[in-house]
């Protein structure tokens, strides 16, 4: 009797999430269809500024919607082991420019501003360029959320031991140490001790499963005086040997050209 209510509870969630993974796939196709749309809609010359923020605005939404799905999507692919990294040749600070510069008007219309800290030397890598770029715009979207109006989101890039570490920092109300590791769980919602910062927990979920999908790791850290900093940590080719103990340190390698 408990083996057949088992079982029976088994096949109900499987045949629940089979029906979530569905759903999910099938509305990337009509939110893609309204980012082209309303994107083409806004090279029009013609429009007065409220239709272009209000146009802007639809933009920025099924972005976001899009992010989502596709984060659910390689979430549960993560979780049933089935998550690669699919490599090829990438240039990270012109993959972060890339992003900054896709990402700007939206925080232009917020009142924000997105900084590049300076690099010395190019780093070129061999890794999964869209993971990556996604890891960087959920970071980004998330600091926007929580950065004062006014205020500067800065992404930098640094080595050191041996790692590669992408720095993405705001100013905002900052994260309690009690809540840094779990702000990185699927649907995490922060306590009572940080009203101010919530987490969907599907953003930062995914940015932890494509960055162990590099052999890497992330985490969240201080920003003084005020705000947070996410850490994004990938093996430098030094460090290949010590990351191999990963599952899916095998999915990435790394090159730095200075």
């Amino acid at each position: 009797m408990v083996s057949q209510q088992r079982d029976a509870l088994v096949l109900a969630e499987h045949r629940k999430q089979e029906l979530a993974d569905l759903l999910v796939h099938d509305l990337k196709s009509p939110i893609t269809g309204i980012l082209t749309n309303v994107s083409f809609a806004l090279t029009s010359s013609a429009l007065p500024t409220e239709s272009w923020e209000a146009l802007h605005d639809a933009v920025s939404a099924a972005e976001s919607m899009l992010r989502m799905v596709m984060n659910l999507l390689d979430i549960s692919r993560s979780e049933d082991g089935c998550l690669r990294a699919n490599l090829a040749d990438v240039d990270l600070l012109a993959l972060i420019e890339q992003v900054r510069a896709g990402m700007e008007p939206r925080a232009k219309l917020e009142s924000r501003q997105l900084e590049v800290e300076p690099s010395a030397g190019r780093v070129l890598l061999l890794a999964d360029g869209d993971l990556l770029r996604r890891v960087l715009e959920n970071l980004l979207d998330n600091c926007l959320k929580y950065a004062p109006r006014g205020s500067p989101v800065r992404i930098g890039v640094e080595r050191a031991d041996g790692v590669l570490r992408i720095r993405v920092k705001d100013q905002g109300s900052g994260i309690p140490p009690a809540e840094r590791t779990r702000i990185f769980d699927k649907y995490a919602q922060l306590g009572a001790s940080a009203p101010a910062r919530m987490s969907r927990g599907l953003g930062l979920t995914f940015c932890k499963h494509a960055t162990e999908a590099h052999g890497g790791r992330i985490w969240v850290e201080n920003n003084h005086p005020t705000g947070s900093v996410f850490v994004v940590e990938l093996p430098t080719p030094s460090d290949r040997k010590a990351a191999a103990v990963a599952p899916s340190a095998e999915s990435s390698r790394w090159a730095m050209d200075t």
